[in-house]
């Protein structure tokens, strides 16, 4: 045991010292393993609604474009959402 103690007694604090601060960066530091996992979590999920609301903007810009150049498209786009109606119309709402 004496001649394990002497050979390993060097390198054996710098085991340490390296463990010591493997455990510090790993578990107790303000941006550690745990909440580096928490952020990358959150980081996809943001981009995943991300890519949603662009693809929510770009059919939307569709639409407007669509409404502003061609009044036949405007007229059935006010009848289906706003229940609009001609004078000598009736609209039945069915649900």
């Amino acid at each position: 045991m004496k001649r394990w103690w002497l050979k390993y007694s060097r390198s054996l604090k710098y085991v340490i010292a390296i463990v010591v601060f493997g455990v510090y960066f790993v578990f107790l530091s303000e941006y550690n393993l745990v909440t580096r996992l928490k952020l990358g979590n959150q980081i996809s999920r943001m981009e995943s609604e991300k890519e949603a609301f662009q693809s929510t903007i770009a059919r939307e810009r569709q639409l407007q474009q669509a409404l502003q150049t061609d009044n036949e498209t405007l007229e059935t786009f006010a009848r289906e959402q706003f229940f609009m109606k001609k004078e000598n119309e009736d609209v039945f709402i069915v649900k």
